[in-house]
């Protein structure tokens, strides 16, 4: 009796090892990694004493990677954000600009949120900081930017 024991208890050993995960499970990240074209469009309001002084309009265009990052994260030309579903969450990331040529110094952040299809990635960018030129000149800035990727 101990000896079936044993030879049962063998042959389930051996079943379930035996028995491999579904090697057809793909990662859902998968169909938004490869190569894209993007467009760049908005602007940047430059304010001193609550007046808006100028708006600066931002356009672009170029190529993108996006790759996989991490268990939940895409990185688009390297910039990582987390995929939940079909939304990119929010992320949020400083910048400091300098310009010698007009003694310009601008810093804030930026904050970067967007929505995934197959074919087509869009974030959206929220910027806010400061600028100073010289010492005795400063005020804020303002703006957004929606970056517009294509699969190719």
């Amino acid at each position: 009796m101990k000896k079936l024991f044993l030879l049962s208890a063998l042959l389930q050993m051996l079943l379930l090892a035996g028995c491999s995960k579904d090697e057809t499970a793909t990662d859902p990240r998968d169909q938004y990694v490869g190569n894209y074209n993007y467009t760049e469009v908005g602007s940047i309001s430059i304010n001193q004493g609550g007046s808006v002084l100028g708006t600066v309009p931002i356009t672009g265009s170029g190529n993108a990677i996006v790759t996989l990052s991490g268990e939940n994260e895409l990185s688009i030309n390297g910039m990582v954000m987390t995929l939940s579903g079909n939304k990119l969450l929010p992320i949020t990331r400083p910048f400091n600009e300098n310009s010698s040529e007009y003694n310009i110094s601008m810093n804030g952040t930026q904050t970067s949120q967007g929505t995934v299809s197959v074919g087509m990635i869009t974030i959206n960018h929220i910027i806010s900081g400061a600028w100073t030129q010289g010492s005795s000149v400063s005020g804020t800035l303002s703006g957004t930017i929606v970056t517009t990727l294509t699969k190719q």
